[in-house]
């Protein structure tokens, strides 16, 4: 499909057409309906086997299928995002944690839950991911830091070489926050190759998913058994070790990832079409996320920087006229909920200003250029 310039007219498109809708015409989001003939093949083996959890068939297959797929290792199913994120800080014993004030709530969350204290310090503009600098001072002033958790922030690598050698060098662990990067590669390799561990986000809304569900990958193996032990009630077969909890997914979840995965490749290439078409046509007219230069897309997400927050919120209801849905999809920024009084000035300027635009595998690149020549004509 051939892209757009950033001085193409858009003359084929009518923008004037679905003016005044009261209904979103353009949904922010549609996830991906798995085919009901082949989800109903795997179900029905299900049912004739009568074994729907605790690492069935299905199970199984679909960890054999996402690690080949992803090419990665040490990759644990998980019942949920959140779950993952608690289990893997467990494993990598954590007491206290640093991570980024610009991320979804689980970030933050699944530590608190845990009672691991949390420290911040502020992301770069033109990135969100975390800068460095104030990371490495943070940690140096804090000794009691020894787990840094930084998020792939909606699916852009951030500064991987550099966050791994800060933690090489002061001995730290280091867990990424990778939930909204399927498919996304990192010189070459999974981002969820990175760290000690990374987690992966399997909700509906994702680039994939089990309806609800995510997975953890392990630099270690070791870390990768005993986890798997700790979502199982802590059981080692029929032994039982280590404190655990119920964080397994189940087998008609499972079903719902094979039936998935099979179509990921047109999944991906679509998204990433519709991602940059988008980025072409409104280079030069708005701010754009700065990708990592040494990644790959996976068309997740769209987010767009307003100068203000009242022009933020200007072009969400010029969107919502042309029955367009549009979302602040961080709303709060984590160190006013979760930390301990730190300033991070860049990210209270962010959470108001940062929009994002309908990006889907049901989203056409008409549609791209209809809600681009909205906003290009807008801002």
């Amino acid at each position: 499909m051939k892209l757009l310039t950033r001085n193409t007219v858009l003359s084929s498109v009518d923008i004037t057409e679905s003016v005044h809708t009261d209904k979103a015409t353009i949904l922010l989001n549609q996830p991906l309906a798995p085919d009901l003939d082949k989800l109903m093949d795997y179900l029905s083996g299900v049912n004739e086997r009568a074994w729907y959890t605790n690492f069935g068939e299905l199970h199984e297959l679909l960890t054999e299928r996402l690690s080949h797929y992803l090419g990665v290792k040490n990759l644990l199913l998980v019942n949920n995002g959140t779950t993952a994120l608690q289990v893997a800080s467990k494993v990598l014993g954590g007491k206290q944690a640093w991570t980024t004030p610009y991320s979804f709530a689980a970030t933050s969350s699944a530590l608190a839950w845990q009672g691991i204290p949390v420290d911040y310090s502020d992301v770069e503009e033109k990135t969100f991911s975390p800068n460095i600098k104030l990371m490495e001072n943070l940690v140096d002033s804090n000794p009691s830091i020894d787990m840094i958790v930084p998020t792939h922030i909606y699916g852009s690598p951030c500064n991987i070489d550099e966050i791994d050698e800060l933690a090489k060098s002061r001995n730290i662990k280091v867990l990424y926050d990778a939930a909204q990067s399927f498919g996304v590669n990192y010189e070459g390799k999974s981002v969820l190759s990175y760290g000690d561990a990374s987690i992966i986000s399997f909700h509906a809304t994702k680039v994939f998913h089990t309806v609800e569900g995510g997975a953890i990958c392990f630099k270690n193996n070791e870390d990768f058994l005993l986890a798997k032990q700790m979502i199982n009630f802590g059981f080692n077969g029929d032994q039982l070790g280590p404190a655990g909890i119920n964080g397994k997914l189940n087998e008609y979840q499972a079903a719902v990832g094979l039936t998935l995965l099979e179509n990921m490749d047109d999944v991906l290439s679509h998204r990433i079409n519709l991602f940059q078409r988008y980025q072409s046509n409104l280079s030069g007219h708005i701010q754009l996320q700065k990708w990592s230069p040494k990644s790959t897309y996976n068309g997740g997400y769209l987010p767009v920087v307003l100068p203000t927050g009242l022009q933020c919120q200007r072009l969400i209801s010029i969107l919502n006229r042309y029955g367009i849905q549009s979302r602040i999809y961080f709303k709060e920024a984590l160190h006013r909920i979760y930390g301990r009084g730190e300033s991070c000035a860049i990210t209270d300027s962010l959470v108001p200003r940062v929009l994002t635009l309908p990006l889907h595998y049901h989203l056409s690149l008409n549609d791209v250029d209809k809600i681009s020549e909205i906003i290009t004509q807008n801002v």
